[in-house]
Parts: C-alpha cells; sequence; structure tokens
C-alpha cells in the first residue's frame, strides 16, 4: 500500500511511526498518540492506497469528558463520521485493497495517556472451494 496524505488537528504518530510505503505481505504497526504538550488531545487520520482502492484510519482522543475513537476502512469520509469507542477492546476489521486480503487489529486507549495502535497484517489466502469452482465454470458456460 502506498502512504497518500495524513491530517492532524493535534497530536500525530507515535515517535518513528510516520507512515511509510506498506510492501504487499508484510505487517506494519501504526500508532497515533495525543499532542507533545500538556493538553492537546489527538485527531486525526492517514489514507493509503494499492490500485485506486483506499484504506483510512482515523483517531480521535478528544480533550472534553467524550470517549475516544477508532475507525479504519475504505468508505472515505465515513471511516471519520462512523468512529467508536469499541468499548475500548481489540478489534479486527478485515478488508481487501487493490485485491490483496488485509487484517488489522486495532486497539484503543482510555485514560491518561491515549494512544490507539492498528497493525495491518495479510489476510488469510482463501481456497477455492468445489462450489466456487462451479459457479466459475457455470458463469463460463454461460
Amino acid at each position: 500500500m502506498n502512504y497518500e496524505l495524513d491530517w492532524f488537528d493535534t497530536g500525530g504518530y507515535a515517535e518513528g511511526q510516520h507512515p511509510v510505503n506498506i510492501p504487499a505481505n508484510s505487517e506494519k504497526t501504526i500508532r497515533f498518540c495525543e499532542g507533545w504538550t500538556i493538553i492537546s488531545g489527538c485527531s486525526g487520520y492517514v489514507t493509503y492506497s494499492m490500485n485506486n482502492t483506499f484504506l483510512t484510519i482515523a483517531f480521535s482522543n478528544p480533550l472534553n469528558p467524550a470517549s475516544n475513537k477508532l475507525n479504519i476502512g475504505t468508505d472515505g469520509k465515513s471511516v471519520w463520521d462512523e468512529m467508536d469507542d469499541h468499548s475500548y477492546k481489540t478489534f479486527t476489521y478485515p478488508f481487501s485493497v487493490g485485491g490483496e486480503s488485509i487484517i488489522a487489529e486495532c486497539t484503543l486507549t482510555g485514560g491518561d495517556v491515549n494512544q490507539a495502535v492498528v497493525i495491518l497484517k495479510p489476510g488469510l489466502k482463501r481456497e477455492r472451494s468445489s462450489d466456487d469452482l462451479e459457479k466459475l465454470s457455470n458463469y463460463i458456460r454461460e
């Protein structure tokens, strides 16, 4: 996946975590953290692309008492609009970018020091079943 852009209102990447291009079938950890001043919070996103498909990771750690939020997806602005705290439990998000199967393992913290960690891993290659082959065969015959 190719790094496209990022935007942060406050905060940003954990030190040494600026995004880079991610080679196919490799694993990459991306960490977001709150700002470097005493009162700052964090709010922003990063976008990658592969074969005209865009992946966005969005994180928000507001200063007010609202919950921290994280989301990941290929749906553009709705990724930002639909962020959630996921009850501060690790969640996985399987998706496909440019035909490549990827699994995102996402963790969001709450408390005094807030951060979001997203680990992008190659997805499992699914073996074609006999049903898949039969459907393909029928399609070709039509």
